[in-house]
């Protein structure tokens, strides 16, 4: 009709560029759903087919070949994440599933963590699923499929054939990443693989083990052009065989990789440095580089190309001189970025008439010497400064994370964050041991395996206060005192109905 203005324009009637740019704040679930709509809709709005997981599961397989013979999708697949964790086979083996008892004790730490998580964003949503967890017989049930599928696909190598064809299919790959934090916690996990999106709402299992071994993840392809290896967990990665003798053909490929043209980020694991060395001599062109070996030796020279590339550098967990490293990064003169991850230091500690050498992941020493004795206050660039240490009586998992008072230190003359070593005896273990002291406020605790959770560094008093001050609708889910027995023990969360939730709902 005249003069009637015209109805407002539909996503479909949107271009393609505008499209994938509003489905890239959805997740790929969402995604789907909107794709169901209409045809049109289809048309224009694509998957995020960006990575593929494989491991030893039929499930993971099954999406991987389904992929890699889509004449569409196949082409969009950046990044290989290979799911290294394994149920535990042989302890089960040994048990009687008629006595669930075993079953319940594995599955009792994962619960309990959850149920002792304070205020995050996600915490009604798992809670939920808590209060619905399935039981210990039905969760058994389940966990023996996941068992006969593992062994199915070890047995016939099913993981590792999947592995070859898609490399050769994916002709846009760049990254292999090796993860064994898969899983991350109960019902958080790290990645969304198809076999954890089969799980039944409310699965309770002991998770699996990581257990890096394959030197296939290095075997030369010359048809894909890899850019990236990744392990992405604290685990050494050797490169040799169970026996302990050096596995040359995987030194080999990895030397190999690292030479291709365009190849430019490695992150590694290993027990020997030697390896390692040998490794790093060849990589001329990273640009991102993070390792973990014992018996790092700061004098070892940078390869010249390497030295002008790197931009960005993760140590981790290796024993050094603060005055060593600082000398030893100083020519690094392309650098942006550097992480130290429970790095320990050697000091000079007097107790009265003593001297001895103690170790400890206190920065101090290492951000004076970095400070002082190196050009990067003057840089037009300067490299961010991160350093990240865990203690001992907590979880390995959960780190202290400081950098912006690190690089307030090092550029702006703030204050050292960590203050002198202090002397002090392990209670727990009545071994004599340095320790970190930082001042209440510096840094802020993080979880690995669970994104959401970030809590400053302030002591018990000042965390205990601003808990009670807080008002998070997840308190409203919990009660002071235990529910009564329940499949998996005292119960931690009320049962859906308690919480006025449909159980038919799914949570």
């Amino acid at each position: 009709m005249e003069g009637m203005p015209s109805p407002p324009a539909g996503l479909s009637s949107l271009p393609p560029e505008l499209g994938d740019y509003i489905a890239s704040f959805l997740t790929n679930r969402d995604i789907k759903s909107l794709r169901l709509t209409s045809s049109s809709v289809c048309r224009i709005v694509t998957l995020r087919l960006e990575r593929v997981f494989i491991g030893a599961n039929p499930r993971n397989i099954q999406v991987a070949y389904e992929v890699a013979n889509h004449e569409t999708f196949r082409k969009r697949v950046k990044e290989i994440i290979w799911d290294e964790t394994y149920f535990n086979r042989e302890s089960v083996a040994m048990r009687d599933y008629s006595k669930n008892d075993w079953y319940t004790h594995l599955c009792r730490d994962e619960i309990g963590r959850l149920a002792m998580s304070k205020g995050r964003p996600g915490d009604a949503a798992r809670m939920c699923q808590l209060a619905a967890a399935m039981g210990s017989v039905e969760s058994i049930e389940v966990y023996k499929e996941l068992l006969r599928g593992q062994s199915s696909v070890l047995e016939s190598g099913a993981d590792v054939k999947a592995f070859e064809y898609a490399l050769d299919r994916f002709t846009s790959l760049r990254r292999v990443t090796i993860s064994t934090k898969t899983h991350g916690r109960l019902f958080m996990p790290i990645y969304q693989t198809p076999m954890i999106r089969s799980f039944p709402y409310g699965f309770v299992y002991p998770f699996p083990r990581p257990v890096i071994q394959g030197s296939y993840f290095f075997r030369n392809n010359e048809t894909i052009e890899r850019r990236e290896f990744i392990i992405d967990d604290e685990m050494r990665y050797r490169l040799g065989r169970s026996d302990g003798t050096d596995d040359k053909t995987a030194l080999a490929d990895l030397r190999s990789l690292v030479q291709r043209p365009g190849f430019h980020r490695l992150h590694l694991h290993n027990k020997h440095p030697i390896q390692m060395y040998k490794v790093l001599e060849k990589a001329e062109n990273l640009q991102s580089l993070c390792f973990q070996v014992e018996d790092y030796d700061p004098s070892h020279r940078w390869n010249p190309s390497a030295a002008q590339a790197l931009q960005n550098l993760a140590i981790k967990g290796v024993r050094v001189d603060a005055d060593s490293l600082a000398a030893a990064l100083a020519p690094l003169a392309s650098l942006r970025s550097l992480e130290l991850r429970s790095v320990f230091f050697y000091h000079r500690i007097r107790d009265g008439s003593l001297v001895g050498v103690g170790c400890s992941q206190n920065a101090r020493d290492f951000l004076y010497a970095l400070r002082d004795k190196t050009d990067w206050r003057s840089r037009p660039l300067r490299p961010k400064v991160t350093i990240l240490f865990s203690e001992m009586l907590r979880s390995p998992v959960q780190i202290l994370k400081i950098d912006s008072q690190v690089n307030e230190f090092l550029y702006e003359d703030g204050e050292n964050p960590f203050s002198p070593t202090e002397y002090c005896r392990d209670i727990m273990s009545h071994e004599m041991s340095y320790i970190i002291w930082m001042r209440s406020g510096k840094g802020f605790w993080i979880d690995e395996l669970d994104p959401e959770y970030e809590r400053p560094n302030y002591d018990e008093n000042i965390l205990e206060r601003l808990h009670r001050e807080q008002n998070f609708s997840i308190r409203e889910l919990r009660r002071p005192n235990s529910w009564g027995d329940g499949p998996w023990g005292p119960q931690t969360c009320p049962t859906l109905e308690e919480q006025g939730i449909d159980p038919d709902c799914g949570g």
